[in-house]
């Protein structure tokens, strides 16, 4: 299968972006960009193309436009119930950890979780319509915060908020074919433990500096 991935592969278009360099949904379409805000953003999550330290420079910076452009438009994510409202938010919470930008990817993170029902069904209590989509990526807020392995680089609480709190995790699997454990106090990296499981080649980003 991999000659016919191959030529679909080198048959894809560009990101459809506009003169300005901000991502849209469609290269040919105008109007609602913030329709469905999150598929502007597959290229960072889930699909992996870019990242704060990862892929072409051009759509790194591109990737910084769109967010802020996004942060522009809905004014302030924290309580436009479209901005956080199910997967939609669930996914740009999880794309701003991987650009870095712990700060705003908490509050999107948390506004996201208020507005899930005790159920964790449904977006809120008054709902009329269940989706069951949103509730089981809540777990990825944390991950992304602790640990990221996306672009074969390792990389160790990227997008962990200063905090008083100490941090540590144990065991958690990364690509590649590795177990991880790590201890964050007083906002320093204290140390990395990783343990190799396939015999493949590591590359970790210094978390100690």
């Amino acid at each position: 299968e991999r000659k016919k991935w191959r030529d679909i592969l080198d048959r894809l278009p560009s990101l459809p972006a506009n003169a300005e360099g901000v991502w849209m949904e469609f290269s040919d379409k105008g109007g609602l960009w913030h329709q469905w805000d999150w598929t502007r953003f597959m290229a960072i999550f889930p699909m992996e193309l870019v990242g704060k330290d990862h892929g072409p420079a051009l759509l790194r910076e591109q990737a910084r436009k769109s967010i802020e452009e996004y942060y522009q438009f809905r004014k302030d994510p924290r309580t436009d119930p479209f901005a956080s409202a199910g997967f939609s938010g669930a996914t740009f919470a999880a794309v701003l950890f991987r650009m870095g930008d712990a700060e705003r990817g908490l509050q999107l993170a948390e506004n996201v979780c208020a507005k899930v029902s005790p159920s964790g069904f449904i977006t809120n209590r008054d709902a009329h319509y269940f989706q069951v989509d949103a509730p089981p990526g809540f777990s990825i807020f944390i991950n992304e915060m602790l640990l990221q392995s996306h672009g074969d680089l390792l990389r160790v609480f990227p997008s962990a908020p200063a905090s008083v709190e100490p941090v540590r995790f144990h065991s958690l699997r990364v690509e590649g074919g590795f177990l991880v454990t790590a201890e964050r106090r007083e906002n320093r990296t204290q140390y990395v433990i990783v343990q190799s499981l396939c015999g493949r080649p590591l590359r970790l980003l210094n978390p100690f500096v």
